[in-house]
């Protein structure tokens, strides 16, 4: 993809259906494909208002895998566009129709969200993520990295040389310039049994500027 891409989700205060957004390069949700030698330098904009979601990547939103199942594969891959995200989220409450029960934050330079492999692959993107959060955040899983926001996979062979940078309210900041938050404990999902998400990382490298700021 060489083209800009942008989405905005916002909703009113009287609308209890959850404000989602996935937005990627390439796809914005993966259900069912590996990827292989596959580039986006286009741009991506993205901003959910008084949602409950925001993941984006610079070749996929998120993996539709599981991550107990080992999700779908990113290989021999690139990204060069510049990554712009803006949320203002709440915790998740028991009116909302979620897949998860957990809000989301992730933004990465190839996925914001992977749950399978990602190999061969890098950013030269500049990154930047704006959030404020309102309610708990014990149901809160947020981060931003040069490849990856949040890791429940295995990444290997990887680089980034883009900027990193997010600017938290009423949040913690998760940033860095491979991955964001790489996952390694259990978490219980309201439908789901105990899953162990077990992110691993091999053979990586970043080189540019990172900073993430927090405000209570």
């Amino acid at each position: 993809n060489t083209g800009n891409l942008s989405g905005t989700i916002g909703k009113s205060a009287s609308d209890n259906a959850a404000s989602e957004l996935s937005l990627g390069g390439i796809l914005g949700t993966n259900f069912a494909s590996s990827l292989g030698r596959i580039y986006n330098t286009g741009e991506l904009r993205g901003s959910v208002q008084s949602g409950c979601e925001l993941v984006m990547g610079g070749i996929e939103g998120s993996d539709g895998g599981e991550y107990a199942d080992g999700g779908r594969s990113i290989q021999l891959a690139y990204n060069t566009g510049n990554i712009l995200a803006q949320a203002e989220l709440h915790a998740v409450t028991d009116d909302e129709d979620e897949d998860s029960d957990y809000s989301l934050a992730c933004i990465g330079g190839i996925s914001g969200d992977p749950a399978g492999m990602i190999q061969n692959a890098y950013n030269a993107g500049n990154i930047r993520l704006d959030l404020t959060y309102s309610g708990s955040t014990e149901r809160l899983l947020t981060g931003i990295g040069g490849i990856s926001g949040l890791n429940g996979g295995k990444i290997s062979n990887v680089y980034n040389t883009g900027s990193v940078q997010e600017t938290v309210v009423n949040a913690p900041a998760y940033v860095g310039g491979v991955i964001g938050n790489n996952l390694a404990a259990t978490f219980k999902d309201a439908d789901e049994d105990d899953w162990r998400y077990k992110g691993s990382i091999s053979q990586a490298v970043y080189a540019n500027d990172i900073a993430g700021t927090a405000a209570a």
